[in-house]
């Protein structure tokens, strides 16, 4: 995996992933804390939920790792826990939300270890259903319910748009990446070829329906997915043809996922899916990086 071959620390690793997030969450505090508390909606407590959320999945980490190591440390494994806190519904109970990342984390650290799917959409996955099962599966809040608002461009590149109690920001998003790439600590591949073919696949979809509206580009699930989940180092590919053939493949299956579910999590059952055949876009990779070399070991392959 890129992130095991990388000089830095784990911990320094964690910690740049933790800073590039920053702008998100701080947005999430503000639109789905504050901006409620401001109208009388929540308890000045639930101001907090989606540092309370991260909490939860940091505390639920911490106990796997003191159960499996004996002591109090993180490692990569932590940063699925961090970025499913960030995708959730607002409006998630917290006991629910501390179950299923208890019961999934279990699983992810035992019987399914080696076994390669990204957990962070399988996560959201389960959440979804049970949501569904309660019929509590709604992503408005209280104030996106009650009042209607008309947000131009520049509100939803900031974020007022419905989504994941702290991934709505999309310049927020984009500040994250960039400190990403700065740091080197991105599969770019991924995100650029995700993007690319979900506009091409939206955009094309739209002329056909007669539906064209340049603000549907606008998603920030869709972003946040491919910025930040589909790179997930454990479940996506090292090879950069891999990596093009992988985000590809999830631009094209969210725009389907978008139409037939809905443009909120259609990105995380896309991703999903995806990430099952990693071995694939793996054997694609080598297979392409290893033909490109000199005919004469071509018999020698493996």
């Amino acid at each position: 995996m890129k992130y095991l071959k990388n000089p830095r620390g784990e911990k320094q690793i964690v910690g740049i992933m933790l800073l590039a997030l920053l702008p998100c969450l701080g947005y999430g505090l503000y639109k789905n804390g504050f901006l409620l508390y401001e109208r009388h909606l929540i308890p000045i407590y639930a101001i907090f939920k989606p540092l309370i959320l991260l909490g939860i999945s940091i505390a639920i980490y911490e106990l796997f790792y003191l159960l499996l190591k004996h002591k109090i440390g993180f490692d990569y494994e932590i940063i699925p826990y961090i970025l499913i806190s960030f995708i959730v519904s607002p409006n998630i109970n917290y006991l629910t939300y501390a179950l299923v990342i208890l019961g999934a984390g279990f699983l992810a650290q035992t019987i399914l270890k080696k076994v390669h799917f990204n957990r962070i959409a399988a996560w959201q996955l389960i959440i979804i259903g049970i949501a569904i099962y309660q019929q509590q599966y709604f992503y408005e809040t209280a104030l996106e319910s009650n009042y209607h608002f008309a947000y131009n461009t520049w509100d939803i590149l900031m974020g007022h748009q419905i989504g994941g109690v702290a991934s709505t920001s999309i310049i927020g998003i984009c500040l994250g990446w960039i400190y990403l790439l700065i740091k080197g600590e991105d599969k770019k591949a991924i995100t650029i070829s995700g993007i690319m073919t979900f506009i091409g696949g939206t955009f094309l979809y739209l002329i056909i329906m007669h539906q064209l509206n340049l603000n549907t580009f606008l998603n920030s699930s869709v972003l946040f997915g491919l910025v930040f989940v589909a790179p997930e180092f454990k479940s996506s590919p090292i090879t950069k043809r891999g990596m093009i053939i992988y985000g590809g493949l999830i631009g094209l299956l969210t725009v389907g996922a978008n139409i037939l579910f809905n443009s909120y999590d259609g990105i995380y059952l896309a991703i999903f899916i995806a990430s099952l055949g990693l071995n694939l876009y793996e054997k694609i990779g080598n297979w392409a990086k290893f033909s490109l070399k000199s005919p004469k070991n071509k018999g020698n392959r493996t």
